[in-house]
């Protein structure tokens, strides 16, 4: 059995919009956009399929080619570890997301933004306390007193 992965949560959140998949490394600031068969590939780790399974789900969705799509989806996979968007893990098992058939393969990419880093990381809300919760007033004099 190959290796299986999860998000890298609650580090890395990560929403799909339009078949574009977004991913942002609150760590980091950094955001990532995933589309096509990198997007095939994101859907298929999420949905837990090993890496075997990924590679047999992004060649099953694709238009045959001439590419080598394991070793395209090993460095794929390989990145994502590598910028720890994604770690070694077992996560519930399930289908991953029918994208249809016969959509034309390209190179799985992950565009990387670090443009707005700076506001990524200011944002107060991945610093909150879950016991105190967020927004919550601070301590001092009331108007009563």
């Amino acid at each position: 059995m190959s290796p299986t992965y999860v998000v890298n949560a609650p580090r890395v959140i990560h929403e799909t919009l339009d078949g574009e998949v977004v991913a942002i490394d609150l760590g980091s600031g950094a955001y990532f956009s995933m589309r096509d068969s990198a997007a095939v590939a994101w859907d298929a780790i999420v949905a837990g399929l090993d890496t075997a399974g990924v590679i047999d789900h992004v060649t099953a969705t694709h238009a045959p080619t001439d590419a080598d799509i394991a070793a395209e989806i090993e460095a794929f996979v390989a990145d994502l570890l590598a910028r720890e968007l994604i770690v070694a893990g077992s996560p519930e098992t399930g289908a991953a997301p029918d994208h249809g058939t016969g959509l034309p393969y390209e190179t799985p990419a992950l565009e990387t933004f670090t443009d707005m880093a700076d506001v990524i990381l200011l944002d107060p809300v991945h610093d909150v306390d879950a016991a105190a919760g967020w927004p919550h007033q601070p301590a001092g004099p009331t108007d009563e007193e």
